[in-house]
């Protein structure tokens, strides 16, 4: 009886499985890649084949979708920075990320202005190191010389 209901439950489930994922499996996404300094790469899927993509970001950029939808293009980046908003329009999809720029040449600030408690801290560790090596040497001398008299 269980192999019977476990066998008709696995034929219901592969004869209705298809038409779940039978819809449009392109569902729309934008992303980016920031190549270099002066270049981002944006990349995205959901619009209709051979449809004309407008990437607007100050500047408007117009790419073609391909056969599947998809579209990727470049843009120039040169002299931006910060945080850019760039909206890819192609017929009623609108989609828009925002890419980090950054500043050109600087590096993000990490750390502490001053090491000098760490650097304390590792000389009051080196110094308590080196009392307890002599302390255990030193009781080791004093081990020794007992023996010896005895």
């Amino acid at each position: 009886m269980f192999r019977k209901l476990l066998l008709l439950s696995l034929g219901w489930m592969l004869l209705l499985t298809p038409a779940a994922f039978a819809g449009d499996y392109n569902t729309p996404s934008i992303g980016a890649e920031v190549i270099d300094a002066n270049t981002v790469r944006i990349f995205g899927t959901g619009c209709q084949p051979g449809e004309t993509v407008s990437l607007e970001y100050g500047p408007t950029v117009e790419t073609i979708a391909d056969s599947n939808g998809d579209f990727s293009t470049n843009i120039d980046v040169t002299g931006l920075t910060g945080d850019l908003t760039v909206t890819a329009t192609c017929g009623d999809l609108v989609q828009s990320i925002v890419v980090s720029l950054g500043t050109p040449g600087a590096l993000p600030r990490t750390g502490d202005d001053s090491s000098l408690p760490l650097a304390r801290f590792g000389a009051i560790l080196v110094a308590l190191g080196g009392a307890a090596l002599y302390m255990s040497q030193k009781r080791g001398r004093e081990t020794t010389r007992t023996e010896a008299q005895v």
